[in-house]
């Protein structure tokens, strides 16, 4: 469709049959009536909406401000079970495809649009996005507080190769522990000169050994076979969860196929933005604090073997790289101490003092890294589940996402966001007191459609129809976000380094 047809065109009248015969008119040039389709989309828990019916504010204020501008307007509502559900939300997006291809097959509309309000929106790209690459499309897309879900696929190789690994290398040394004592076994069971088997009072002896060497060869054989399974397991499992990952993004966040025009309209205040806004929230804080307590047990475990290494490096190579290395740290701690907590510390060491700490730096760091990572594990272990669970029952709640299986959560970021695409504008406004305080409207959620301020912008849009794509670009709550939880992990490694810098120092801050 593109963009809208402003231009002149011409119209051939034709000949006329009837009483009055029939006559060759003359090609007269006209201005073209647009005439504009609407396909509005209802959200969650408002399966008998009525705010999209021809004798509403919304509809009938549209059809007058685009009328002004020389456009007709004819609706079409689409009915969709709207229960708080991605299959249902899936089912309906099925259904818009089927009205969108009538809809756009017929010649006789110059532009068609979505109108979408709260989870109509969502329903509405996952239909545009579901339409094959050569498809047509609609003209655009306005919603109305609408949260476009997102399905991002977990790091599940990041996990399950970990786990590979551990399996491999636990189950290897088992092996080759047994393989080790099966080889010893045989070297006592045979005879040292001739290479035959001891006997010794009719080879009782010599067949306990034997018995053992078999014993153990065949134990050590199941301890390899065991290892190769658990690796061939774990390996089926990754694939078998990167398809269902894939299953799952695919039908309830489809991949874009072209990009289509979005006008998003949020309104401050909006109750069921402001939820799903806290949730978000919550979800975030919950997977920061395993991020913290995973990335930053591994931080100070990587630590504590690098200074450790430096360390070993000195005493065999003979030289000065440790005291190079940690003196300036040791004194840039030693300041962090002053800043945060002035009059506490010294100020800074003397030599003795510096010669005291950098002597046993190592192995207070090393020691205080193991000991932090195994209560950081500890606390991941419990925390994960709540991390997982507790956002999980929230996003099943009145207002919020609903619908997800549990494993769903386990291998897929499921979150919410207020743009669907790179082409999408969004138009943040204040509600008017009417929301607040009329009497015919409940919430705020709600208002869209009934405040002429939206209306009115939509038909301007409409008929002068342009999104400009706005690129990939900077997400900077995003940014800000991610960035946060470096910063966290960074902290709480400075704190566990100055803790063994001041318990090596024989103070603390």
């Amino acid at each position: 469709m593109g963009a809208a047809k402003m231009s002149l065109t011409i119209h051939n009248f034709s000949q006329m049959g009837g009483e009055m015969g029939t006559r060759e008119s003359d090609a007269v040039g006209v201005a073209h009536r647009r005439n504009f389709r609407v396909i509005t989309v209802h959200g969650t828990f408002d399966k008998n909406a009525t705010w999209d019916n021809e004798d509403q504010f919304f509809v009938s204020t549209l059809r007058q401000d685009l009328a002004a501008g020389g456009a007709d307007l004819s609706v079409k509502n689409l009915e969709w079970d709207g229960d708080n559900n991605h299959d249902i939300r899936r089912a309906g997006a099925d259904k818009l495809m089927g009205v969108m291809r009538e809809e756009l097959a017929k010649p006789e509309y110059d532009e068609v649009f979505i109108v979408g309000h709260s989870h109509g929106g969502t329903v509405a790209r996952m239909a545009v996005n579901s339409l094959e690459p050569d498809e047509k499309r609609p003209s655009g897309v306005f919603t109305f507080g609408s949260p476009f879900l997102r399905f991002k696929p977990r790091s599940v190789r990041f996990m399950t190769s970990t786990l590979q690994w551990l399996v491999l290398g636990i189950g290897g040394l088992i092996s080759l522990a047994l393989l080790f004592f099966a080889v010893l076994a045989l070297l006592v069971a045979i005879g040292p000169e001739t290479g035959q088997p001891l006997v010794d009072g009719g080879g009782s002896q010599s067949g306990s050994k034997t018995t053992n060497m078999v014993v153990l060869s065949l134990i050590t054989a199941v301890a390899i076979g065991v290892t190769v399974l658990l690796h061939w397991l774990i390996r089926r499992w990754r694939r078998a969860l990167e398809r269902e990952q894939h299953r799952i993004c695919g039908r309830y966040d489809p991949p874009e196929g072209q990009p289509v025009g979005y006008v998003c309209y949020h309104a401050y205040g909006d109750e069921a933005g402001v939820l799903l806004r806290f949730w978000g929230f919550f979800t975030w804080i919950m997977q920061t604090a395993i991020f913290i307590l995973l990335y930053g047990a591994v931080a100070m475990l990587a630590i504590g073997f690098c200074l450790t290494a430096i360390k070993v490096f000195d005493m065999v190579a003979e030289q000065d790289l440790w005291a190079l290395v940690m003196t300036p740290v040791v004194n840039a701690l030693f300041a962090l101490g002053d800043l945060i907590a002035p009059g506490e510390t010294s100020g800074g060491l003397s030599a003795s003092e510096m010669s005291k700490v950098l002597e046993y730096l190592p192995s207070y760091v090393l020691g205080t890294a193991v000991i932090t990572l195994g209560l950081m594990l500890v606390l991941a272990l419990i925390v994960a589940p709540f991390a997982l669970l507790i956002p999980w029952l929230l996003r099943r709640q009145y207002f919020a996402f609903g619908g997800e299986a549990f494993s769903w959560s386990l291998i897929c970021d499921i979150n919410a966001d207020r743009l669907p695409n790179s082409r999408s504008e969004m138009k943040s406004f204040f509600l008017l007191p009417a929301a607040y305080f009329g009497k015919k409207f409940s919430m705020q959620h709600n208002y869209y459609y009934n405040d002429s301020r939206v209306i009115t912008d939509m038909a301007s849009r409409m008929l002068n129809w342009s999104v400009e794509d706005r690129g990939a670009g900077w997400d900077l709550e995003q940014v800000f976000l991610r960035g946060l939880r470096y910063f966290l992990v960074a902290l709480l490694v400075v704190l566990v380094l100055g803790i063994a810098v001041a318990r090596t120092a024989g103070g603390d801050f």
